[in-house]
């Protein structure tokens, strides 16, 4: 066992941002990862920008992602295009985008190359960064970490960052998603009935 001094040095405060790491995994009571999450899309009063490799997220945080929105926050959600490794977590992740799009949730999808960034900042204040995917399997089953930074000029980079993935993307309108093609539709409905090992 990894344990002590020699692995786990005490270390000396370094850098001015106000930091935490969270770590989550399956042999834990409470999926730390996913609390921290909920916390910072439910106390955001102005902008949540969200920027995922894989987004399948349950009804909790869809439940307050479109909340957020209805509130007056302005929820944007960048994702994959098809350049994504795995086909059947952006099928799975479009049956889903209905409830969001209905509320005002901005969705689009990054055109120029595979994205894979995991990545929230709510308020110009708080980043979420990390190993954790918005998915069951990052969420209730991996090991993974995040870490939260307390910092507007952190979180401002961040953002920045963010604007210019949206530059080289495309949105998908709640129109657009309502008029899928019955095979996307289809196809949609199959991935999703394996959210839960995704």
């Amino acid at each position: 066992m990894l344990q002590g001094e020699r692995y786990f040095p005490r270390l000396s405060p370094a850098g001015e941002q106000t930091a935490g790491l969270v770590g989550s995994g399956p042999h834990e009571r409470t999926t730390w990862a996913r609390l921290a999450l909920l916390m910072l899309i439910q106390g955001a009063q102005r902008s949540i920008q969200i920027e995922q490799a894989f987004f399948v997220p349950d009804p909790g945080i869809v439940a307050a992602l479109a909340r957020a929105a209805r509130r007056g926050v302005a929820v944007e959600v960048l994702l994959p295009s098809e350049k994504i490794d795995w086909k059947i977590v952006r099928r799975a992740s479009r049956h889903g985008w209905g409830p969001l799009l209905e509320s005002g949730v901005r969705i689009a999808e990054y055109q120029t190359e595979i994205l894979h960034c995991k990545c929230l900042v709510a308020d110009e204040l708080w980043t979420m960064i990390g190993s954790t995917n918005f998915d069951y399997r990052s969420l209730y089953r991996n090991d993974e970490t995040v870490v939260l930074v307390r910092d507007e000029a952190f979180a401002r980079h961040h953002r920045e960052l963010m604007e210019t993935d949206w530059h080289v993307s495309e949105q998908v309108t709640l129109a657009d998603w309502k008029s899928r093609s019955w095979h996307q539709r289809w196809g949609d409905r199959m991935a999703a009935l394996f959210s839960r090992q995704l």
